[in-house]
């Protein structure tokens, strides 16, 4: 959309964030100031300053307002935005939710989710249409590599410890290495620094960067290790290399940085607990974790061992591994053939992807869907065992008066 002003209308938090985004005008909210308590739900409320607020937003008289964001405070703003057209969540708009009820049906099966978030949004509101996603690019890469120690959820952090030990590995002769981060984790940085012992050509910018200076070291850097997490996401923007690092809540799949250089570190797939919830404390002594190690991840950067890497096929990014030998990914394989077939009238092209799977469990999987699939339709219970068709059963919900093949 070049010729297309865009508006981004944002909690006042992230304004700064969104002052590096390729847009015309961001408009800041106070959401402190926008909201009231009624019966211990938070909802929009009606005071002089929401007011001026919509009045402002309202004044530009928009023709198309997309809304990003599932919460139901989200949902009051957008329903009192003025548009000529409306899509995502809250909009009626039939296909856009059509495909939010798609990507929702995998919350209970998240394990067979196969959807870049980014992906989600932008079919949000143009469907049937393969537009590549645009980035930036620094063309002047110094040799920096970037280490970003923490993340929002603590389930989501590699230890400090296993950062310490890579840093140990890697050519500090040839690169320097930045420790990277928000003031809350400087804790992370102290700790880095007391168990280094060779401290050339390492500087601690954790907590002393704006947003604005992070995004331009990020951009200027040569390859950025990471949970997931924002400083990911902003290497793929500017089209820096990441090897990024998956466990606890977080799933590659769904919030992988979108770019064709990302490696991701897996936790192996057929662990159960794996992705868990963001608010559910561990039982498991981290388990996903264990396999993690510098190690690991330091063969991940010499390409001497497995890791998960972006394909794009119409919907967008989906990640493969070669000779991947877990039911999982067949079942997301089939999951996503139907996204393709239902939205965008193509396929998967399963004869080209023999190489991301083992053959053998390919056969026992199919076997498996198959007897799942017949069992449903003698029956016709919903039973909460098939674990395939659950995704399916929620999406009947959904769309209750949608006839899902």
């Amino acid at each position: 959309f070049s010729e297309t002003k865009i508006y981004f209308l944002c909690s006042s938090i992230f304004s700064e964030a969104a002052e590096i985004l390729d847009v015309d005008s961001v408009i800041a909210a106070n959401l402190d100031l926008i909201t009231e308590k009624q019966n211990n739900k938070i909802v929009f409320s009606q005071n002089k300053y929401s007011l001026n607020l919509l009045e402002k937003i309202n004044r530009i008289k928009f023709d198309v307002a997309i809304n990003l964001n599932i919460s139901k405070l989200a949902g009051d703003i957008f329903s009192k935005i003025m548009a000529s057209q409306k899509f995502g969540y809250y909009s009626n708009n039939e296909k856009s939710i059509e495909w939010l009820y798609f990507v929702l049906s995998f919350i209970k099966t998240r394990k067979l989710s196969s959807i870049n978030l980014v992906d989600v949004y932008r079919h949000s509101f143009f469907i049937n249409e393969t537009i590549p996603i645009s980035r930036r690019e620094n063309p002047k890469k110094e040799n920096i590599i970037c280490l970003s120690l923490g993340t929002r959820n603590l389930k989501r952090n590699w230890n400090v410890s296993n950062f310490v030990k890579l840093a140990e590995f890697l050519p500090k002769s040839k690169y320097k290495i930045y420790l990277i981060g928000s003031k809350s984790e400087s804790e992370n940085g102290k700790i880095f620094t007391k168990m280094m012992r060779d401290r050339d050509n390492i500087f601690n910018l954790i907590g002393k960067t704006n947003i604005s200076q992070l995004a331009k070291i990020i951009s200027e850097s040569s390859l950025l290790i990471s949970g997931d997490t924002g400083p990911m996401h902003i290497a793929s923007y500017y089209s820096t290399p990441t090897i990024a690092i998956f466990s606890g809540p977080a799933y590659p799949f769904e919030t992988a940085g979108y770019f064709y250089k990302n490696k991701i570190a897996i936790v192996d797939d057929n662990l159960r607990c794996y992705p868990c919830r963001e608010s559910t404390v561990c039982k498991n002594n981290f388990v996903c974790n264990s396999h993690l190690t510098a190690n690991y991840v330091f063969d991940i950067y010499q390409n001497n061992e497995k890791y998960l890497y972006p394909v794009y096929d119409e919907i967008g990014q989906f990640l493969v591994l070669k000779q991947n030998d877990s039911p999982d990914f067949i079942m997301k394989m089939f999951y996503r053939d139907f996204a393709l077939k239902y939205f965008f009238h193509s396929n998967l092209r399963i004869e080209n992807m023999a190489e991301f799977y083992d053959k053998e469990v390919y056969q026992k999987v199919l076997k498996l869907i198959r007897r799942e699939i017949k069992i449903y339709k003698l029956t016709k219970l919903e039973s909460s065992d098939s674990y395939f068709l659950k995704p399916y059963f929620y999406l009947k919900q959904l769309l209750p008066k949608k006839k899902i093949i």
